[in-house]
């Protein structure tokens, strides 16, 4: 093999290898959603986003939540059996859920504009590369949770059942039931009961 083969063959194996990886990202069901939901202006016919995630792209989003707006959901490979929204919630618009694992929202909970849900995180890797391996964490939002406004929530996260998060949190670790946290990274403000 000449040295313009090997070469040859090196780049169709990196070109295989990229695209076999960006396939993952790739969700048909999902841009169809996106499509059929952008021409609805925001804040109105909630309830319909809401059926198009469910039926068009196969989200377990009950019948009673509204989407203010279209999402940004991203994620590798099936993703559609990973996002779970319950019965009366509200999500407000410009909210961004990374799949690469699942998202549980209670029942009757707000998430605020501009929030974005995370479970991507890597492996710790070796000193060359320290993200390692890319792998997804659940976060789970309980029942009657507020999340107010550009609040981030990080991977692997329990947020209990009544709790408050105040606008622009990070939020890095579990946050108690009742709890009023907020700040960078969020803390306990008050008990709320």
């Amino acid at each position: 093999m000449t040295a313009m083969q090997a070469v040859a063959s090196i780049n169709r194996e990196r070109v295989a290898r990229y695209l076999s990886q960006q396939r993952g990202g790739f969700h048909p069901r999902l841009m169809l959603a996106s499509f059929l939901i952008m021409w609805v202006p925001p804040d109105v016919l909630g309830a319909y986003r809401s059926m198009v995630y469910r039926k068009v792209v196969g989200f377990d989003i009950d019948a009673t939540a509204i989407i203010a707006g279209g999402l940004q959901i991203i994620g590798p490979g099936d993703i559609y059996g990973k996002l779970h929204v319950g019965r009366g919630s509200f999500i407000n618009r410009r909210c961004t859920f990374d799949l690469n694992g699942p998202i549980y929202i209670g029942s009757g909970v707000d998430v605020g504009f501009d929030s974005t849900i995370i479970t991507g995180t890597h492996e710790l890797g070796s000193p060359q590369r320290r993200a390692g391996d890319l792998i997804g964490k659940a976060v789970t939002i309980g029942d009657g949770v507020w999340i107010n406004a550009g609040v981030t929530i990080l991977p692997g996260v329990t947020i209990g059942g009544g709790a408050v998060v105040a606008a622009g949190a990070v939020v890095t670790k579990d946050v108690a039931e009742n709890a009023f946290v907020g700040g960078v990274p969020a803390c306990l403000i008050k008990d709320l009961c």
